[in-house]
């Protein structure tokens, strides 16, 4: 069974996109466009050992233009060099954890420390 910290850091890894930014917690300042690791929702083993983990992903861009939606609606296309979602999908068995996105949601204006940004939170769910 994979620990908290794996779970984390293969979502992390996961997230190595062209041009955005990789924080594995939440931080006090953000780059963008980002890919923030903001929280885990930790299931209870199962009498077979193995867990599930609920993993809660931000994705932000700039608020600065409008335009930046597009930057925004790139990350969160279901394909493309730049996908998200894509590059959560193929994580299987990594370090003993695999990764299944669930849904977008929130997808709009997000605030984060006191500034507003586009943004949307992936849920996944690492299997371990």
């Amino acid at each position: 069974m994979a620990t908290n910290e794996t779970v984390r850091r293969v979502v992390f890894d996961a997230l190595d996109l062209p041009g955005v930014h990789r924080y594995p917690y939440p931080p006090e300042s953000v780059q963008v466009p980002a890919a923030i690791v903001a929280g885990l929702e930790i299931d209870r083993t199962t009498f077979d050992g193995a867990r599930t983990v609920g993993v809660t992903v931000l994705i932000v861009a700039s608020h600065s233009d409008a335009s930046q939606v597009a930057v925004l609606d790139e990350l969160l296309d279901p394909t493309g060099e730049r996908s998200a979602l894509a590059a959560l999908e193929v994580v299987s068995d990594v370090d003993g954890v695999s990764l299944a996105w669930n849904s977008v949601s929130g997808y709009g204006e997000v605030m984060w420390g006191g500034v507003s940004y586009y943004g949307a939170a992936i849920t996944l769910t690492a299997f371990t």
